[in-house]
């Protein structure tokens, strides 16, 4: 019987063993295979690229060799971003250390951007002519990285909005084209001896201001760099050692020896100090203005040193070591301009002999200084050349009772109807200027300079005797109106004819009053001309004298006129004119100032500062036709596959336009008409928004963590699984 009931325990526990025998083989393979494919993962994920875009859908990654770049900025409607510092792959940061040649290009509506101080690189392509953030043209705020190194050809091409730029100590190269076409940057601070390229800030017409860092040194590349800033006039160096900086001639020297000094860089309004020996290869090349003096201690002019239309030096001939090849005008002279007596001197170019005699505006040469009296011109003292500030001064003292005399004195005359229709009416509207002008300097005598009030006493006082002498028919007959009224009316008829309508500004707010000055007008040209007649003339004369006064502009009171000239001519910008004509509008801006300020005549100032603004010669079009090359650069740069295929074909058919009429933009309205058509066009596009999802790919690297985790429970469930029902068969 024990022998029969055997046998099916055995069996049993043969089946059990073998069992446990294959579970156990399953357990150490499956353990084997996770352990090789999380080595082979492993090994993979620190050895090939990947990609990502991060939770946002706004940056797309690119991991490789444990760097990441940042390949691409989805937000194109963003106006600000910050990059960040670094990203996850999988369970490890990773720093961000550089941005693609692409990864910002043509993003219009980006204002300000943060580097991180993790990127290092800030690449370019040379080839396509096309930077990081090239095309960004509303980007006018940038903080760079504090640990850059390059920036790349062309990265910031075409950031029409850009103001300014810092350029940290840590850069080693710009390349070319980095800022070109940069038409709003203003000022560059440089704190980096790294390499620049010639064409680094290419077409960055408006700076004006320029700061190096303290270990700069101004090498032939570096100042090759700068020959571009046509029109850089500020050059700032702090502790800077190897340079100083002449106040006077704003240029910097080299310190190496005061008697014996080299420019190594000027600007536009510089004035080359006579303690100056050599100028070095760029120093002044294209910054400075079209007319340049040069002492004749300077004896040596490298190659490329000058770049200007003419120069002047007080050497009666040529040096023959200057290797420069701009025309020479010899026997010039170098002359001092003194602000006052009290002031220091200020030495800047003059030229006499066969260029004539120019001579530089008050605030050119003293732009921060207040003088006690506002300034007239220039006056020469002796035969030297010194020139010495004038003021108004040169008038007879007294004191604000003298005014009020001469005030009432007029008032004799000032409010008589009859004298007043005696009088010449050019003569009369100076009189009754004069008159308000006191009136108006009486209200204000105590804030007033005695000189000012005393030039008007003297002024009203020499007006009120002619009157009375012209009254007396003892002089100045030629100040009086013809008592025949058909003469007087038709020279005040011929004076009303010569208005225009900055003459109208009394009334042109009142309809009814310029409605009544046309009926009286048009009345007595009628008359005069026969085709009515008047019974009464001589009132009609006194009704067009006295509608003529209440509509001309002749007293302070109604000054705004003059306020509104005074601001149009401050919008002005300077580089869009020549320089003599730009001179000619500042100095009738400073009296305009002074009339503003010390409530004077408005009249001829106004008058005469709106002929100087409209005097003003402008450069040519060679600017304006720089901005319209590098609108046609922006639009020529962009990938017509990122755009919707409608708005992109109106720009498109706007670029095919203005290829075709090349020959046709010889104008200022042309260059205007076809950069308002693209500029439209460009403001019109839409972006086709394409966001690769990288997530779809096998063993993606975000989710290599679950996958091994998931894969080691799994394997341990097997194993305790077969483990357990071990034990439970063991128990049986």
């Amino acid at each position: 019987m024990d022998k029969t009931q055997g046998t099916p325990t055995t069996f049993i526990k043969s089946r059990s063993s073998k069992l446990r025998i294959f579970l156990v083989f399953v357990a150490i393979v499956l353990l084997v295979a996770v352990a090789g494919l999380c080595v082979l993962v492993i090994y993979s994920y620190r050895n090939t690229p990947d990609r990502q875009v991060d939770s946002s859908g706004q940056f797309d990654f690119l991991l490789e060799d444990e760097e990441v770049t940042l390949v691409n900025y989805y937000n194109y409607n963003a106006k600000t971003c910050s990059i960040p510092e670094s990203v996850k792959f999988g369970p490890k940061d990773y720093p961000v250390t550089k941005i693609a040649a692409n990864a910002f290009t043509d993003h219009s509506a980006l204002v300000e951007l943060k580097i991180p101080n993790s990127v290092t690189k800030i690449m370019g392509d040379l080839e396509n002519k096309k930077g990081a953030f090239s095309g960004c043209v509303a980007l006018e705020r940038v903080i760079f990285s504090e640990n850059l190194t390059d920036i790349g050809g062309y990265a910031f091409k075409n950031c029409l909005s850009l103001k300014s730029i810092v350029i940290p100590a840590s850069v080693e190269s710009v390349g070319e084209g980095a800022f070109k076409n940069c038409l709003a940057l203003q000022s560059i601070e440089l704190n980096s001896n790294g390499t620049l390229s010639s064409d680094s800030f290419g077409n960055c017409l408006q700076v004006t201001a320029l700061k190096l860092g303290d270990e700069v040194e101004l090498n032939d590349n570096t100042r090759l760099a700068f020959s571009s800033l046509v029109n850089l006039t500020d050059i700032v160096v702090t502790a800077n050692s190897n340079y100083h900086y002449d106040e006077i001639g704003k240029c910097l020297l080299e310190t190496i020896n005061t008697e014996n000094d080299t420019l190594v860089l000027g600007g536009r309004d510089t004035v080359i100090p006579s303690s100056v020996t050599t100028i070095s290869n760029w120093a002044l090349s294209k910054h400075v203005a079209d007319s340049l003096y040069i002492p004749d201690t300077v004896t040596n002019i490298a190659v490329n040193a000058i770049d200007n239309d003419v120069i002047f030096t007080n050497a009666t001939s040529k040096p023959v070591n200057w290797a420069t090849t701009v025309p020479v005008h010899c026997n010039a002279q170098l002359c001092t301009f003194i602000a006052n007596d009290e002031e220091e001197s200020v030495d800047a170019c003059i030229y006499q002999g066969e260029s004539g005699v120019v001579e530089p505006a008050f605030e050119q040469l003293f732009p921060n200084l207040e003088p006690t009296m506002p300034f007239e011109c220039w006056e020469q003292i002796g035969d030297t050349t010194t020139y010495r500030a004038k003021y108004y001064s040169d008038t007879i003292t007294g004191a604000s009772d003298t005014l009020e005399d001469a005030i009432t004195d007029a008032e004799v005359y000032i409010f008589d109807a009859d004298v007043r229709m005696r009088f010449k009416i050019d003569f009369w509207e100076s009189f009754k200027s004069s008159y308000y002008r006191a009136k108006s300097l009486s209200a204000k005598a105590a804030v007033t300079f005695d000189y000012i009030v005393n030039n008007h006493v003297t002024e009203l006082n020499e007006k009120v005797n002619m009157i009375q002498e012209a009254l007396n028919g003892t002089n100045y007959q030629n100040l009086l109106e013809s008592t025949d009224y058909q003469v007087g009316l038709r020279n005040l008829v011929e004076v009303v004819n010569q208005l225009n309508e900055i003459d109208y500004e009394n009334a042109v707010n009142d309809n009814n009053l310029l409605s009544e000055f046309d009926i009286v007008k048009l009345t007595a040209e009628s008359f005069l001309k026969g085709i009515i007649t008047y019974e009464k003339p001589m009132e009609l004369w006194k009704t067009l004298r006295e509608k003529y006064e209440n509509i001309i502009v002749d007293i302070d009171e109604n000054s705004s006129p003059l306020c509104k000239e005074i601001l149009t001519c401050e919008m002005l910008n300077r580089t869009d004119y020549t320089q003599a004509s730009w001179a000619e509008l500042q100095a009738c801006l400073q009296k305009a100032y002074q009339v503003t300020e010390h409530n004077l005549s408005i009249s001829n100032v106004r008058r005469a500062l709106e002929n100087a603004r409209q005097n003003l010669c402008e450069e040519g079009i060679e600017k304006q036709m720089v901005r319209l090359q590098v609108w046609l650069s922006i639009c020529d740069d962009l990938v017509p596959e990122n755009y919707k295929t409608g708005t992109y074909d109106q720009l498109d058919i706007q670029l095919i336009l203005i290829e075709g009429k090349q020959d046709e933009l010889v104008t200022k309205d042309a260059i205007n008409t076809a950069l308002a058509g693209l500029q439209t066009s460009y403001t019109n596009l839409e972006r086709e928004k394409d966001v690769p999802n990288y997530g779809s790919k096998l063993f993606n690297i975000n989710l290599i963590q679950y996958f091994i985790v998931t894969a080691i429970l799994f394997t341990g469930a097997v194993v305790v699984g077969s483990i357990s029902g071990f034990l439970k068969r063991r128990a049986r």
